[in-house]
């Protein structure tokens, strides 16, 4: 049964269903017009009510459930004890009654390769947008990024936030207000044998534990606008793209020999032996199609997902990380498999020459396996291509020492430790 089934006649619990359901659609719209003070404002007021109003139209709906009142009873004292529930009772009654929330506009800026190596916090005049305040950022920058740009992203995120929840971003406290109450609403369909449900008809991944819906976690990326610093390019965030198509599935299989056991190639769950798999996989199809795209796994919830990663540059590239970690957050990936082809160094590398660009260099295929418990480990192939294009591979070497330092943001969100080299050579 859809929501909307579910919010109309057939729900029992229909008015605090609708409530719950409005909250969700304005905390997206509250989102939309993050750069837009006055329309985030009234966006932001009417989430803070519909949020609040669910509990009261809980209340009036106790008829239909036996013993309401004891059973509300445990939820309400669960409340007192949740800072942003408490805050929220405090603020419905303000935006209502009095005025609005006293609210304070940041933004926070790195400059970053795939490592962070510089950070800045400013405020910022509520109706600024952040594409402007990341080029005054940019006028302002400290040496050495102010005379030497190469290679180097500044993201900017904006955030919204109120001194009571300690600078806590707003949408993401709110959020959690909705999951909390998405679990109280849920137990309340529970109790009178209902089902509850309140994905939209695209979503197909259900909620996380908290109760929020997978669309509401971790949402900086959709508040982050990001610049190459070397050539003042804006840096797209549609770089990575999920197949979807089965028959596109099936025929990949059938083409490189996935699953068939004539051609041996079967693909584990555990990471370590699946990328090992994936590693004689790869070989068979940069052979057979002369070339490799960059492709990514990620272990989610013990299924892995594949996504495929377009990146022209160095600076697109370092977008695609973060924008990788952000789903190994919002998903809570526990491992991740990348495969591509690179160029590599076997000479000491000066970093003032960019790989690509190195006399001293080799062609590589890579696939590299890493897991939120500190494995990693990358699996190098060297090649050479005839002049006709014709692939010769050579023999296959290992490197098991510590991450490497292009999954950088992959890293701080496992919180893992980073590697200290400023730079991972052939990617």
């Amino acid at each position: 049964m859809s929501h909307d089934e579910q919010a109309g006649s057939a729900c029992p619990l229909p008015k605090s269903h609708g409530r719950l359901q409005q909250a969700h659609v304005l905390w997206h719209q509250a989102l939309l017009t993050y750069d837009d003070e006055p329309a985030f404002r009234a966006n932001l007021n009417g989430l803070i009510e519909a949020l609040r109003n669910t509990t009261f139209m809980l209340q009036a709906e106790k008829a239909v459930m036996p013993q309401f009142d004891d059973w509300y009873e445990a939820w309400r004292k669960r409340m007192r004890l949740d800072a942003v529930l408490s805050w929220l009772v405090g603020a419905r009654t303000r935006v209502v009654h009095q005025s609005d929330l006293a609210t304070r506009s940041t933004a926070h800026a790195v400059v970053h390769t795939n490592l962070s190596l510089a950070t800045v916090e400013m405020e910022l005049p509520p109706l600024l947008a952040t594409p402007v305040a990341c080029r005054l950022i940019v006028d302002k920058l400290p040496e050495p990024f102010a005379s030497d740009r190469r290679n180097l992203v500044l993201s900017v995120e904006r955030r919204w936030s109120v001194p009571e929840l300690d600078g806590r971003e707003l949408l993401d406290a709110l959020a959690h207000a909705y999951g909390f109450l998405a679990q109280l609403i849920r137990e309340a369909h529970d109790q009178v044998g209902a089902p509850f449900d309140m994905r939209e008809p695209h979503e197909k991944e259900d909620a996380a534990p908290d109760g929020r819906l997978a669309c509401m976690i971790t949402t900086s990326e959709a508040r982050t606008v990001r610049l190459s610093l070397e050539n003042g390019r804006w840096l797209r965030s549609e770089l990575i793209r999920e197949p979807s198509d089965p028959a596109l599935a099936a025929e990949a299989a059938r083409r490189y020999g996935v699953g068939t056991p004539d051609k041996k190639v079967s693909l584990p769950n555990e990471p370590v032996a699946r990328a090992e798999a994936l590693v004689e996989l790869a070989k068979r199809m940069l052979v057979k199609d002369k070339a490799h795209v960059r492709v990514m796994f990620l272990r989610i919830a013990g299924d892995w997902k594949m996504i495929e990663i377009r990146a022209a540059d160095r600076a697109e590239k370092y977008t695609i990380m973060r924008l990788v970690a952000e789903l190994v957050r919002r998903h809570g990936a526990d491992a991740v498999i990348e495969i591509g082809e690179a160029w590599l160094r076997f000479a000491p590398a000066d970093l003032q020459i960019r790989p690509e660009d190195d006399p001293i260099k080799e062609e590589v295929l890579y696939v590299t396996v890493a897991t939120a418990d500190g494995v990693a480990r990358q699996y190098i192939t060297p090649f050479k291509r005839s002049l006709f294009g014709r692939i010769k591979l050579q023999d296959t070497f290992t490197l098991d020492e510590g991450q490497a330092t292009y999954f950088g943001p992959i890293l701080e969100a496992w919180g893992l430790s980073l590697p200290d080299d400023p730079e991972q050579s052939g990617t």
